[in-house]
């Protein structure tokens, strides 16, 4: 099996293979953890799947880079876009484009911020009539990032 472009080991002669299923439920961890939502649960499981991941050999998200609509996470345009949303304040776009709500995060994360929420549209007058991240950024600032969807 391959991600981002890396082959990924598929079994190690003890029945235990790293699957879709398992990168899969580890990126949903990774999100869950960095908006701070994670379960006991959810805590026991990313344990046993960066475990499982590193027996194996597996990358895990965050260590490798990823494509996203700006072009691959270890560019110099990516690095601008975390200096932008480092800086707080309302950003309806980044680079005339709306953020995922998985490349947002990532941004955040990225910028050293913390995510706080992440909302629907609100009514008028709220400014925020959109899908949007509510964060804190490193130095306690506060930002808003539009995002494609919940």
């Amino acid at each position: 099996m391959t991600i981002a472009g890396v082959l990924l080991p598929t079994s190690m002669g003890t029945g235990d293979a790293w699957t879709n299923d398992d990168a899969h439920e580890l990126q949903r961890l990774l999100n869950k953890k960095s908006t701070g939502t994670l379960t006991d649960q959810d805590k026991r499981d990313l344990n046993a799947l960066l475990d499982k991941a590193d027996r194996l050999g597996a990358p895990v998200p965050g260590q490798l880079p990823i494509k996203t609509q700006w072009g691959w996470t270890d560019t110099q345009v990516w690095k601008r876009l975390v200096s932008l949303v480092g800086q707080g304040g309302t950003n309806e776009t980044l680079l005339n484009k709306v953020p995922t709500k998985e490349e947002a995060v990532r941004l955040i994360i990225g910028s050293g911020g913390r995510v706080d929420r992440i909302e629907g549209p609100h009514e008028a007058p709220n400014p925020h009539r959109y899908n949007h991240i509510n964060y804190t950024t490193q130095s306690g600032k506060k930002g808003t990032v539009k995002i494609q969807d919940l």
